[in-house]
């Protein structure tokens, strides 16, 4: 795992490993929070870095629409069909073993035979529409899971149209996704206020059809990439990074409930673009750097088993307050979860991930199915 395969977009490494970063950040931030009104805690809290942690969720949609979305446009470009069966099979082997592991452990650990009846929204993806009695994550991952079964379906349908029409569905599908958040609201709260809006944000943050501007942009960006590299090289990346960043900011800061993961999609995929289209720069050697690389491919894991690390270790949050004042407990707390977390995902990794993957993953190589 410490050899990077040519093929392999190396700055994409980068901005995963500070999508793993912002989500452990922002939760232990969260964790640690005790409504302290001291300063330091304060501007902590409101670091940007810690205050939109959460987004990295979004960073993960973008990289995972854009991966995902380049193997199927690169084969239904060369052959004008998509083997679903081998596509579902290879997102199985990486998704499912590690997963249904820390399942298994946490069914080990629940002592509620009301808490194991609730799991089967876990055991199926669906904690994004049911609620979850074991990790308080997972609802991202239901997401990538229900994305997996439509992004084929979606790059064979899309493929078969023509240019101007491709366009068009994109971005109506684009400016759906707030219309969507907003009929959702609508609908199912029976007293809705504008003013209220900020208060429901996690309302609207779990169902796929609330939450997949970021998906959509990434796929799309594959789209591009793929089938029409000679118009990316006319376009300056820092005209785009700056251009759509701006119009996110824009977006985010105008309505951030029914807008904001809006902006937060086409942040991120500005600097994914960004990031791809860039052949060179010291930005680029950052990102493309080995140690982001590691980091990378340990941050299935890493997110899977932060959740846990976190209510093991929440016993630590009122001494480290008491001992070394909001802001060093933080980062103490902080390079304490990311430690271990490594060390622990590294150990799944060459124990579960990469076995189960290589041992089952030429299942469905010779079967080939037209969507």
């Amino acid at each position: 795992m410490c050899h990077r395969s040519e093929d392999r977009c190396a700055p994409l490494d980068g901005l995963r490993t500070l999508a793993i970063l912002l989500v452990i950040a922002g939760h232990c931030a969260t964790q640690l929070d005790t409504g302290s009104t001291s300063p330091e805690a304060q501007m902590l809290m409101h670091f940007p870095l810690i205050r939109f942690g959460w987004s990295g969720v979004d960073l993960f949609f973008v990289l995972s629409g854009f991966l995902i979305g380049s193997q199927l446009w690169k084969e239904f470009r060369e052959t004008e069909k998509i083997r679903i069966l081998p596509f579902l099979w290879r997102r199985a082997l990486r998704i499912w073993p590690l997963y249904y592991l820390f399942l298994v452990l946490a069914l080990l650990v629940t002592s509620s035979g009301e808490d194991v009846q609730r799991l089967w929204p876990d055991f199926f993806f669906l904690t994004n529409y049911f609620e979850s009695s074991v990790f308080p994550g997972s609802w991202s991952l239901s997401i990538e899971e229900q994305f997996y079964l439509l992004a084929p379906l979606f790059v064979f349908w899309l493929g078969r149209l023509g240019l101007r029409t491709r366009w068009t569905i994109a971005l109506s599908l684009f400016c759906l996704a707030p219309l969507m958040r907003f009929l959702t609201l609508r609908f199912q709260l029976s007293h809705f206020q504008f003013s209220d809006l900020l208060l429901v944000t996690d309302f609207l943050q779990k169902p796929l059809q609330t939450h997949y501007d970021s998906l959509l942009v990434g796929i799309t960006l594959a789209w591009i990439f793929i089938d029409h590299p000679h118009r990316i090289q006319k376009i300056s990346p820092w005209l785009i990074l700056f251009g759509v960043n701006s119009l996110a900011i824009v977006l985010g800061f105008s309505n951030p409930p029914l807008l904001g993961y809006s902006g937060f999609a086409l942040l991120y995929g500005g600097i994914v673009w960004w990031s791809v289209s860039q052949k060179s720069g010291a930005l680029i050697q950052f990102l493309s750097a080995k140690p982001f690389y590691f980091i990378s491919r340990l941050s299935y894991g890493m997110y899977l088993n932060h959740f846990f690390l976190l209510l093991i270790l929440s016993s630590l949050r009122d001494g480290l307050l008491k001992s070394f004042g909001f802001l060093l407990a933080y980062f103490f707390y902080l390079f304490l979860v990311v430690g271990i977390s490594v060390a622990f995902s590294l150990f799944t990794f060459l124990t579960v991930e990469i076995p189960c993957f290589f041992s089952f993953r030429g299942r469905f190589s010779k079967s080939t199915v037209r969507s």
